[in-house]
């Protein structure tokens, strides 16, 4: 409750920054954040990050949102969820929904865009994303990795969860995010597709590496239980998703660049 007050106090004092007037509110918004480093420290506390973690977050966050085009970006997607009001102001109850929903499309943008740029940087991604899912509670990796889960629902886990993580582990991975954010903003290079030829195959390397992971995993019973749709337990869940996108680190390095598009694209 503490930090949701917190937040709440954060996002409304932004209401009183004197920046310039843009057309669309949410612009406005964004910019004076990105313009006040004490705002973006109380953002980044109130989302639960703490010590060395608190720059980094606050770095990430300057970063993005001092991008005009990014802003632009983002505040379209926002309205879409959040329309303005009959004046074209922001809606007062409004506020509290809104670093979510950023949170939701720049974790879209992130995932797109990352098909756009070469293997290696996408293997990498990969890589920094099984960091944030093992170090996940079980509810909020099963809440990731369950294809069913609603965006906004999996923005939150992985907002949590990224607490988690030290502040080197949290700095490399904002990092990369970004660089699917740019790219999908600014429309960097199209997606990367593989071949029919290298898709089977990498299907069939990834289904042989899933299964000898879980034949020899310590919850083989809920994997199996939930691949046979009898658990929806976050452990079962959580187990289940990790061992499927584990299997991409665990091929022969000639295969694991082609394997992380595979698994990206889908």
């Amino acid at each position: 409750m503490r930090k949701f007050r917190l937040l709440i106090a954060t996002l409304l004092s932004l209401l009183q920054l004197s920046v310039p007037s843009f057309a669309d509110p949410y612009v406005n918004f964004f910019k004076g954040m990105a313009a006040n480093p004490s705002q973006l420290t109380a953002t980044a506390q109130a989302a639960g990050f703490k010590g060395a973690q608190v720059p980094v977050a606050t770095a990430h966050m300057k970063a993005l949102l001092s991008d005009a085009k990014t802003r632009v970006y983002v505040s379209k997607r926002i309205q879409l969820k959040l329309p303005l009001g009959k004046k074209g102001k922001i809606k007062i109850f409004h506020y509290p929904k809104v670093m979510g929903v950023m949170s939701r499309e720049f974790n879209y943008a992130a995932l797109t865009g990352m098909t756009r740029l070469p293997a290696k940087s996408q293997l990498a991604y990969w890589r920094s994303l099984l960091v944030v899912y093992d170090k996940a509670t079980n509810e909020n990796c099963a809440t990731m990795l369950n294809k069913d889960s609603k965006r906004l629902d999996v923005a939150n886990a992985k907002r949590r969860s990224l607490t988690l993580l030290s502040a080197s582990q949290l700095k490399n991975h904002y990092a990369l995010f970004r660089q699917g954010v740019i790219a999908e903003v600014y429309g960097k290079g199209s997606p990367k597709r593989l071949s029919s030829a290298q898709a089977s195959a990498i299907q069939d390397a990834l289904n042989a590496q899933i299964e000898a992971s879980a034949a020899s995993h310590k919850n083989k019973k809920g994997i199996a239980a939930r691949w046979k749709g009898r658990s929806n337990r976050d452990r079962d869940v959580c187990d289940a998703g990790l061992v499927a996108a584990g299997a991409v680190v665990k091929l022969p390095k000639s295969q694991q660049a082609n394997a992380a598009v595979f698994m990206l694209g889908l």
